[in-house]
């Protein structure tokens, strides 16, 4: 389970670096759609005609923004729906092992899994910033610590609800990345991820209230 997460993230964030923010967190909202999906087999949940119509408003949200075959679909792009998927996995894990595991044995794990693939990436990858660059070291801080408290809040609503019933929560996340890839890094998102990201939230709100 938190391999996956590591994988997911690891993808996530190579992406990220060469597709707008706001495109990104569409196509990573589709996970909640899988979740729906794979809950089925996996956790033995019942999954309405409601949720299948949310399930179905969301894909053609993803569809929406990424556009297959209306214009060359970038490899970052496809490492994103990967990245999607794993995280969906790791939804899915999560409710599982909620059952049985305190919600802080799930956290540790979490980050000791990611704090030991990760120390042995370092040696090829880490770029030191300058000491006195407060803003990128404080960025790093908070990284951690708000990654680690998303994480256990995360498997304590897991412990409580099903997961194609928390999993559409995620959708809020939406427009904060948008706002915040705005305000920080300039990008405006063009009309289809707009109009694509529109469709995923209607989709994750329809499914939370009829869930």
């Amino acid at each position: 389970r938190s391999t996956l997460l590591f994988v997911s993230s690891l993808l996530w964030i190579s992406a990220v670096a060469k597709v707008p923010l706001a495109t990104a967190a569409s196509i990573n909202f589709t996970a909640p759609i899988l979740v729906v999906l794979l809950s089925i087999p996996l956790l033995g949940e019942r999954v309405s005609l409601h949720r299948w119509i949310a399930v179905g408003g969301g894909f053609i949200g993803a569809m929406v923004v990424v556009q297959p075959g209306i214009q060359p679909v970038p490899v970052e792009i496809l490492w994103l729906v990967v990245a999607a998927f794993l995280f969906a996995l790791y939804q899915i894990l999560t409710r599982k092992v909620a059952a049985v595991d305190p919600e802080a044995t799930s956290s540790i794990y979490t980050v000791l899994v990611a704090l030991i693939v990760s120390a042995m990436l370092v040696p090829w990858n880490y770029i030191a910033p300058e000491p006195g660059d407060w803003i990128v070291w404080s960025a790093f801080a908070a990284t951690g610590l708000l990654g680690g408290l998303r994480h256990y809040f995360v498997v304590r609503a897991y412990a409580n609800a099903p997961a194609s019933v928390i999993s559409p929560f995620f959708y809020t996340e939406l427009v904060g990345v948008a706002f915040l890839g705005w305000a920080v890094f300039g990008d405006v998102p063009d009309l289809a991820t707009a109009l694509g990201a529109a469709i995923i939230i209607v989709s994750g709100i329809y499914l939370a209230r009829r869930a």
